[in-house]
């Protein structure tokens, strides 16, 4: 069965070449493959989703090595909470940090594959459904955002979502800046 094992890892990381963190996946994996070739269908089933909620891990924890550190004046705090709300949503993967000063305090989200992503990306094409709704079309990090009420909000390659609130524009936007957008576009892929 160790054919089940290589196949599901290289669905899993799509025919990439497998982290040297990803020992908890190729155990849950390894488990699963010895399972479901003695007919122990449950536990096979069991062992795979333990695999992909390690896969989920090291996702998350590759996205929150995305997230800018805390510009001077400012300490950033990561949030571990928001796996569990993108599970009810459809899922995908999230990373949220909390940057904050002596008087400023605001939330960088960001979202990766959520299905919800989508209804985004109508209003970022149309820049008069931005002034219909309020908003107010802006250039952050040669990226385009959205300003609607305080809360600043970029959809890059139709997949990923940055919103940023919490403070002034101009407080949040050196963080939006540090964002490297290139290595953001190749999360996952």
């Amino acid at each position: 069965m160790r054919n089940l094992t290589a196949a599901l890892a290289v669905a899993a990381f799509g025919a990439g070449a497998l982290p040297a963190a990803a020992d908890a996946v190729t155990e849950a994996l390894d488990r699963a493959a010895a399972a479901y070739s003695e007919g122990r269908l449950r536990e096979a089933m069991t062992e795979l989703q333990t695999a992909q909620v390690a896969l989920q891990q090291q996702q998350t924890d590759a996205l929150v090595a995305l997230l800018p550190e805390a510009p001077a004046g400012f300490t950033r705090e990561i949030s571990t909470d928001m796996a569990a709300g993108l599970a009810m949503l459809g899922g995908g993967v999230g990373a949220e940090a909390v940057y904050a000063s002596a008087s400023e305090r605001f939330t960088l989200t960001v979202t990766v594959d959520n299905p919800m992503i989508a209804m985004f990306a109508g209003m970022f094409a149309n820049p008069q459904m931005i002034a219909m709704a309020g908003g107010q079309a802006l250039k952050i990090g040669g990226r385009d955002f959205v300003n609607q009420d305080g809360q600043v909000t970029g959809l890059i390659d139709f997949r990923i979502l940055i919103q940023a609130q919490g403070a002034p524009v101009e407080v949040m936007t050196p963080v939006l800046e540090a964002i490297d957008y290139a290595a953001l576009g190749r999360f996952g892929l």
